[in-house]
């Protein structure tokens, strides 16, 4: 990294924290080491913050961050690529503590981080062909391939 880099990465921590949990907001240490794990053990991408984010203003506060302070993001729902690429971002948007699911009138909404699984036993619908176990962001946008 260069001083520049750090530069930038230090200001958007400091937003955050300033802004959200400081807990939520992680640089180093154990829960960091959870949170960048993915189910490929092969993958071992350390971004330079991961924000786990619990609301929709989470969310926004971190895209918020990372666009003020010039960060390249990415958004981690299930973490289940095999290529570990939702980790690739200078700063991770960290979804797998929003799994709300909330039905109204036959429309369901559901977290980003809610196990496409878990969605479907609420429901007691048949999941798309050939998605076994994932998330609900790659099972709405593309075929997700799932190996938990």
């Amino acid at each position: 990294m260069t001083n520049e880099q750090d530069t930038r990465i230090a200001q958007a921590v400091q937003m955050l924290t300033a802004q959200l949990d400081a807990a939520k907001v992680l640089s180093s240490g154990p829960a960091y080491d959870e949170a960048r794990q993915v189910w490929n053990a092969a993958v071992t991408r350390r971004p330079a913050v991961i924000v786990l984010c619990e609301s929709t203003g989470d969310v926004q506060s971190s895209i918020r961050a990372a666009r003020t302070c010039g960060l390249s993001l990415s958004v981690r729902g299930g973490g289940h690529d095999w290529a570990g690429r939702a980790l690739q971002g200078e700063l991770v948007v960290h979804l797998t503590r929003m799994r709300p699911v909330s039905v109204e009138t036959r429309v369901a909404t559901v977290g980003g981080g809610r196990l496409l699984q878990r969605r479907v036993r609420c429901f007691a619908h048949v999941p798309p062909a050939g998605v076994r176990l994932t998330r609900i962001p790659t099972a709405a946008f593309s075929s997700g391939v799932a190996f938990q």
